[in-house]
């Protein structure tokens, strides 16, 4: 979808997640999408990231984004060196797969620094430990929102706002 939109082929492998590209690239995106659409899509707060990677109101209160057994549910440090296909480990409550792991996701969340502004990113990636993959999990980028070292571990998910 992001490359039939924003007309770039930046990945050819259309099972993984969308990663090196940049939170305004990625707002970029949304902005054509909804134009056209007509609807209203955006990046998740990081609360509302939260409580979806939690299992929302069906949570079972698990440490990762659907089972207190990482490798049940997540790509991280110990199973994988790489992004992987999406949909291979189980979805949490609400059948939502892979928020623990695999690519971290940016938020609409602003950080504040005496450095610069940057936006959390929730989740974790395959890069990261298994601490660093927990629902609850939130990093952000202390530099500038578009200069993340290593953007192959990022990537985005899209909520969509009705009335």
């Amino acid at each position: 979808l992001y490359c039939n939109i924003v007309g770039n082929s930046i990945s050819s492998n259309y099972n993984k997640p969308m990663v090196s590209v940049s939170y305004s690239n990625c707002a970029s995106f949304i902005s054509k999408l909804n134009e056209l659409t007509g609807l209203s899509f955006n990046f998740p707060s990081k609360e509302q990231w939260e409580y979806a990677a939690k299992g929302g109101k069906y949570s079972l209160g698990f440490k990762y984004s659907g089972s207190n057994n990482p490798s049940d549910v997540a790509w991280y440090k110990s199973n994988t060196s790489s992004v992987q296909d999406v949909k291979q480990k189980s979805p949490n409550e609400l059948g939502i797969y892979d928020m623990s792991g695999n690519v971290a996701e940016y938020t609409t969340t602003l950080y504040s620094s005496s450095y610069a502004y940057s936006y959390y990113y929730c989740g974790g990636s395959f890069n990261d430990t298994v601490t660093g993959v927990k629902a609850t999990s939130q990093l952000y980028n202390s530099y500038s929102s578009d200069s993340y070292t290593d953007q192959t571990t990022i990537g985005y998910r899209l909520i969509l706002t009705t009335n």
